[in-house]
């Protein structure tokens, strides 16, 4: 849905889109049984930080205060500020996982942009609705298939965020092997 709604959004709607991403996709909560759990990958790959949002006694937090959590919107979390060197001192925590997808698709829709985007699963391909100009500080990087962008994208950045996660991840192991 974030990736589709950039197709053609304003500089801002972008940055308002990527504070959606942050609050969902990297640090998002979800109710489940009373509980809060975590869907964000930020918050999965960060034991202090993941006790931190979803423990009841929150420890770990700038002087010792809980996290603000907040009901998701999409609208409020594309306006919300966060740090990126501490703990977020504010989560969005959706009733479910569907309900957050459902919020954030409506969020989407509304963006205003010269064209509406719809990927085609079967064909792994981006269906445009209507003809539109190119602008002309865009970049001159031709992708003609959604295919074709992530292939370059999986060889420029995935391979090498990969192989740092997994030298961390293998000396984690070979840590706990030796205690």
């Amino acid at each position: 849905e974030i990736g589709l709604a950039s197709l053609g959004a304003s500089d801002e709607d972008i940055e308002r889109l990527a504070r959606c991403y942050w609050f969902s996709v990297e640090f998002g909560l979800c109710r489940e049984g009373g509980k809060s759990k975590a869907y964000g990958a930020g918050l999965l790959s960060s034991f202090g930080e993941l006790e931190y949002a979803c423990s009841d006694d929150h420890p770990g937090g700038e002087g010792g205060k809980p996290p603000e959590i907040k009901e998701w919107d999409p609208t409020v979390a594309a306006n919300q500020d966060f740090p990126i060197t501490t703990f977020q001192p504010i989560y969005f925590e959706a009733v479910s996982l569907q309900d957050a997808k459902a919020k954030m698709r409506r969020f989407c829709e509304d963006l205003p942009r010269p064209f509406f985007a719809q990927h085609n699963a079967q064909t792994d391909t981006v269906h445009i609705d209507r003809p539109f100009a190119e602008r002309l500080d865009a970049p001159k990087v031709e992708f003609s298939l959604i295919r074709d962008w992530r292939e370059y994208y999986w060889r420029e950045y995935f391979w090498r965020e990969y192989y740092y996660y997994r030298t961390s991840v293998y000396s984690l192991f070979l840590f706990c092997t030796k205690m």
